[in-house]
C-alpha cells in the first residue's frame, strides 16, 4: 500500500471557506482530509508535498479554484503563486509534468538542520584559527544545553579559546528577516528555539541565499526582552515540517543596526 501524501504550504478553496495555509491530505485515490495546518494531526509516514504557497484545487488543468473536498477523488491540480500549473494529480498520481510519478519528498526538518550544522562545520574548518571542531548534536548532554558544534580556536600572540554554536535553518522564505519563535513553538521545536539554548552564538542559515547571521545569543535574548512586543506575531509554515510555527519575523537590518557584534557570513 503506498504511503499517504500531505501537501502542504496552501491555499485550499473549499465548500465553506477559503484557507490560506492549508493542508491535504491523501490516501489511496481519495481526499481523506482538507483544513488548515495546525488542525490536521498527520500520520507519520506521510510524504510531504510542499505547494510552495501555491494553490490546490479540484479538476484538471482547465479547473480554477473549484473547492477541495474530503472524501472526494484526488484529482487536483497545483498552480504556484504566479498562476502557473505546478503539477496535476489524478487518483493520487502525478501525471503532469510528465515523468513525475510520485511527489517529491523534501527534505525533513532533521535533514535541513544537519545539512546547515555541516554546512558550518565546513566553513568553520577553512578558518586558519581554527584547532578542533566538534559536531555534538547528537550528544545528548549537549542536546540538553542547546549546542550543536564546539569550536576551539586560537589566534595569533593569544590563548587557544572554545565557543559554543547553535545552527537554525530559516524557518520562513524571507531573506530579509530572522524569524524567532515564541514559547509555545519553542517548545514544539526546541531545537530551533533562542530560549533553551546556552551556546555562545546563534547561527541563523537562510539556505536560499546561502548566507548565515551569526547573533551572540545572550546580545539577542536582551534584545528579544527588550523589543520583541514592537514586532506583530505571525505564523509560518516552515519547509520540512507539517504544522505550523508562530513567533515574530525581525527585519534582519534592524538587527544589524542594534545588536552589536553581529556576523554576516556568504558561503
Amino acid at each position: 500500500m503506498s504511503r499517504p501524501v500531505a501537501i502542504f504550504n496552501c491555499r485550499v478553496p473549499t465548500p465553506r471557506q477559503e484557507i490560506t495555509s492549508g493542508v491535504v491530505l491523501i490516501e489511496g485515490d481519495r481526499i481523506a482530509a482538507v483544513g488548515p495546518a495546525e488542525g490536521l494531526t498527520l500520520p507519520a509516514d506521510a510524504v510531504l508535498l510542499d505547494c510552495e504557497l501555491g494553490e490546490i484545487s479540484a479538476g484538471d488543468m482547465d479547473a480554477a479554484g473549484r473547492p477541495v473536498q474530503a472524501g472526494g477523488p484526488a484529482h487536483l491540480v497545483c498552480r504556484n503563486r504566479f498562476g502557473e500549473v505546478a503539477w496535476v494529480m489524478r487518483s493520487g498520481v502525478i501525471v503532469f509534468p510528465p515523468g513525475a510519478a510520485a511527489p517529491p519528498a523534501p527534505p525533513s526538518w532533521r535533514q535541513r538542520r544537519q545539512t546547515a550544522i555541516e554546512l558550518v562545520i565546513s566553513w568553520l574548518k577553512q578558518r586558519p584559527e581554527s584547532v578542533h571542531i566538534q559536531n555534538t548534536s547528537a550528544i545528548h548532554r549537549f542536546c540538553q544545553k542547546g549546542i550543536d558544534i564546539l569550536w576551539r580556536f586560537q589566534t595569533a600572540g593569544a590563548d587557544a579559546q572554545t565557543l559554543s554554536i547553535r545552527v537554525v535553518p530559516s524557518l520562513n522564505d524571507h531573506p530579509g528577516s530572522i524569524f524567532i519563535l515564541d514559547g509555545k513553538s519553542a517548545r514544539k521545536l526546541p531545537e530551533a528555539g533562542l530560549s533553551g539554548t546556552s551556546a555562545h552564538w546563534w547561527f541563523y542559515y537562510h539556505g536560499h541565499d546561502s548566507v548565515i547571521t551569526c547573533f551572540p545569543t545572550a546580545a539577542l535574548k536582551r534584545w528579544m526582552d527588550h523589543h520583541a512586543k514592537e514586532i506583530p506575531p505571525t505564523a509560518v509554515q516552515t519547509a520540512g515540517l507539517s504544522f505550523q510555527l508562530s513567533g515574530r519575523a525581525i527585519p534582519a537590518e534592524r538587527l544589524q543596526r542594534e545588536i552589536p557584534k553581529i556576523r554576516i557570513i556568504q558561503l
